[in-house]
Order: C-alpha cells, then sequence, then structure tokens
C-alpha cells in the first residue's frame, strides 16, 4: 500500500475569528425568573376533585357555551373556586368592547411571527392585557383557524413538531419542569422548550 501523506499546507486555525460564540450561562433561577415567561392558562391542582371539574366543563359549554380550554383558564383565575368561576362564566354574557379589523389583523400577524407568546403579542397591542389577548384567542381559536397558523409558525421554527398529529417519536421525553405550568412530569420536547402533555397539546 501506499504511504498516506497528509496534506503540507495545513493551519492551525485558532483565534477570535474561528470560534464559535457562546452566550452567558444562564442559571436555572434566571431561567424562571425570566420577564419574558408566558402565561398559565391552565395548571394541573390536588384542590377539586375530578368529577367536580368536569361538572364544571360540562356546565360552562351548556350554559354560557364556552368551550373546555378557556373554561380552564377562567377556572384557574379564580384559584379554583368553583362557584367563583362560575361567576366569572356568566360575565362572559356582558358585552365584551370588540377587536376592530385593525385589532385583528395586527394579531394573526404576531401569531404568525410569535405563536403563541402572548407577552411578546401584547407589546403590538399595548391597549389590550394579557388576559384580553388570550380571551381573543381561545374565543376564536376555531372561528379564525388560529390552529393553522400555530403550525405554519411550529413547521418554520421546528419542523418536526409542526402539528399535533406529528410523530411522537421524534419527541423526547424527559423528567423535568414544564415551561407553560411548572409541572416536574414525563415531558415532551418542543423546539427549545419542555412541556407537559395537556401543556403540549394546547401547543
Amino acid at each position: 500500500h501506499a504511504a498516506f501523506h497528509l496534506p503540507t499546507n495545513l493551519e492551525i486555525r485558532e483565534g477570535v475569528d474561528y470560534q464559535c460564540p457562546v452566550q452567558d450561562w444562564t442559571t436555572e433561577d434566571d431561567y424562571y425568573d425570566d420577564t419574558e415567561r408566558e402565561t398559565c392558562v391552565w395548571r394541573p391542582t390536588d384542590l377539586l376533585e375530578v368529577a367536580d371539574i368536569n361538572d364544571y366543563l360540562s356546565i360552562a359549554l351548556s350554559s354560557f357555551n364556552i368551550e373546555q380550554d378557556r373554561a380552564m383558564f377562567i377556572l384557574q383565575s379564580s384559584d379554583y373556586n368553583i362557584e367563583e368561576a362560575k361567576h366569572q362564566l356568566a360575565k362572559r354574557r356582558i358585552k365584551k368592547e370588540p377587536w376592530n379589523e385593525e385589532d385583528t389583523a395586527i394579531f394573526k400577524q404576531a401569531l404568525q411571527t410569535y405563536g403563541k407568546h402572548f407577552n411578546k403579542i401584547k407589546q403590538l397591542l399595548p391597549h389590550k392585557s394579557i388576559k384580553e389577548i388570550i380571551n381573543f384567542y381561545y374565543d376564536n381559536k376555531k372561528k379564525l383557524n388560529f390552529r393553522s397558523i400555530i403550525d405554519a409558525y411550529l413547521e418554520e421554527h421546528n419542523p418536526e413538531s409542526s402539528s399535533e398529529d406529528g410523530d411522537i417519536d421524534a419527541i423526547e421525553k424527559q423528567s423535568t419542569r414544564c415551561y407553560n405550568c411548572g409541572q416536574i412530569l414525563n415531558l415532551r420536547q418542543m423546539g427549545d422548550i419542555k412541556l407537559c402533555n395537556p401543556c403540549f397539546i394546547h401547543f
């Protein structure tokens, strides 16, 4: 066999021009104190029996035409007090301040850009509260087909997780803290965040 000869013009690439940029280390405390963290719309609780929650959700849909995910957010906002949550459900019948065409267009554009990062969306709609923005999303999710916008956002930022019906085998499962609700469970990786199963379904 012929002898193997290395090229003679090799050079050692060192110095600032050849270094990989590394972001400053973020501790776990800094991560969870991040002001950009999103608003949790539902955190599992042991304060209520599953049957009581199901009865509440049934009333929300049958009496107030409020779907499950929306009703769960109201219940959490009421500190899991079902009677207070029912009172809040009834108030939803009060006429809300309408969203004009410009606000709706800005929201849809922001949803395409930021996904369900409601804090960032609020920066483009400073006259709307986070609660109003979340309410608008869930109240109009089906009517305005927001699901397709979210799918397009996920496909662009993480193609392997572009749909709720995607390849589950490609999603890494880990035991750590959910990015959205803070629960320590078996999680699924979605892009650069980890979510528990309920939050993964919402995203």
